[in-house]
């Protein structure tokens, strides 16, 4: 996705803002200032949107593990851009993501982890792009299904190796909140970086994993039990429930 088919939209819109002005009577001064508002307004859009994603970006990049990245994706995303709901598919046929997530997976209900392909790749064209869908969409009815007064979703494709792994879906109320017309390079690019933060957390993950872990019975050692124990001890105390261990030998 190049830089010209957006600022050709971007140029159709104030075409046809001078247009209307002209076709409603309004003097070539008054046309002018017409264009010169729009153009103002949508640069004015450009910038905050600009230095929202490049806050985000160092939120992404600041995630210390896969959990913190998850929640930085479906917690912190939606309160940075203002958006009701964001949720996340991501194709894990293999289980890696699913047993990474296995002692917090009931905390991620917008989290899909996919076996299939199919429904992952029914999202996009041939050619993956970020795209905007709205009520006439049929693919509305499978994204953000427990969501209510979400008029919009924005389609985030996700890639590891120019393969589809994922998608994002944002959550959008106005149109005009994201204005892709003229910001999908920007956006595009956002999800170049959550991709590879994404990558980089699961290879990490996985790598502190396998130092938990006893080669041959697949269980956890030593040094695993006693992080698992003291997670444990903290969720007890955090829940006020009582906590039992089974020792066998």
């Amino acid at each position: 996705m190049g830089g010209k088919p957006g600022s050709d939209r971007g140029t159709a819109q104030l075409a046809d803002a001078v247009d209307a002005a002209l076709s409603s009577g309004v003097d070539s001064d008054d046309s002018k200032s017409s264009a010169g508002a729009v153009n103002g307004d949508l640069l004015a859009v450009n910038r905050h949107l600009y230095r929202q994603i490049q806050q985000f970006e160092h939120m992404l990049i600041g995630a210390a593990d896969l959990e913190e990245l998850l929640g930085v994706l479906l917690n912190s995303l939606p309160r940075h851009f203002s958006l009701p709901a964001c949720e996340l598919w991501l194709f894990d046929p293999g289980e890696v993501v699913a047993r990474l997530l296995e002692d917090s997976s009931e905390e991620w209900p917008n989290l899909s982890l996919l076996q299939d392909a199919f429904d992952l790749e029914q999202m996009y064209d041939p050619d993956p792009d970020v795209v905007l869908i709205d009520a006439t969409d049929e693919r509305m009815f499978d994204v953000l299904k427990a969501e209510e007064g979400i008029a919009y979703t924005l389609l985030m494709p996700l890639f590891e190796q120019g393969k589809l792994i994922g998608s994002l879906h944002w959550g959008v109320k106005e149109r005009s909140r994201l204005h892709l017309e003229t910001n999908a390079d920007m956006i595009a690019h956002l999800g170049s970086i959550i991709s590879l933060c994404f990558q980089s957390a699961v290879h990490g993950q996985r790598l502190a994993r396998f130092n938990l872990i006893d080669p041959l019975t697949e269980i956890g050692n030593r040094r695993g039990f006693e992080i698992d124990i003291a997670r444990e001890i903290d969720r007890a105390r955090r829940e006020q429930r009582p906590l039992s261990l089974l020792l066998l030998d």
